[in-house]
């Protein structure tokens, strides 16, 4: 099964606000849906643990700065980037998955989870910017017309000599697995 997201539709064709997502799925299919895919970097194949390490790589390299993960769902980067990197922000549209979230991490003064989009978040927060940006699995559950708003605001949010990270899965038989670029 693949996780899917249901979205309204907006009338004037902009990426959402936190009130347009709903996640839809059961978390436990996602270890089947994990064990479809490889990884392209190496080790022993597990692409889950090779891309976490990538973000504790990252997360030290920016140790005294900040990190963003946007569309945290349940946590799992930010989590994982704690006590790596100085102050962590995560946003997540679906009220659930958020509230998830902020409860897993509510014991980490360092962290902050917002229940909003990258617009909203960057509203109410016009200047601030990071020195690290995950926007990890949330590509591919986005409508092909907000991608290009999304994107522009993962660049609004990197500091210059910053970094962005976009990941996503490949849908195509032959390439199920993570690449780095």
């Amino acid at each position: 099964q693949h996780a899917t997201l249901r979205f309204l539709e907006h009338e004037n064709n902009k990426a959402g606000t936190v009130n347009d997502y709903v996640y839809k799925d059961n978390e436990a299919t996602m270890p089947t849906l994990s064990a479809m895919l490889t990884s392209r970097i190496g080790g022993g194949g597990n692409h889950e643990q090779a891309y976490l390490d990538t973000i504790k790589l990252l997360a030290s390299a920016f140790s005294d700065g900040a990190m963003i993960d946007i569309g945290c769902g349940r946590g799992r980067i930010a989590e994982t980037a704690v006590g790596m990197i100085r102050e962590i922000v995560a946003l997540e549209p679906d009220p659930g998955r958020c509230n998830w979230t902020r409860e897993l991490l509510k014991q980490h003064d360092s962290v902050s989870v917002y229940n909003l989009v990258t617009s909203e978040y960057i509203a109410q927060h016009p200047d601030k910017q990071f020195d690290l940006a995950v926007l990890g699995m949330v590509v591919q559950h986005l409508p092909t017309n907000w991608i290009t708003e999304v994107m522009n605001d993962v660049a609004a949010l990197t500091r210059s000599g910053g970094l962005a990270v976009v990941s996503t899965t490949h849908v195509i038989e032959k390439a199920k697995c993570f690449t780095y670029q």
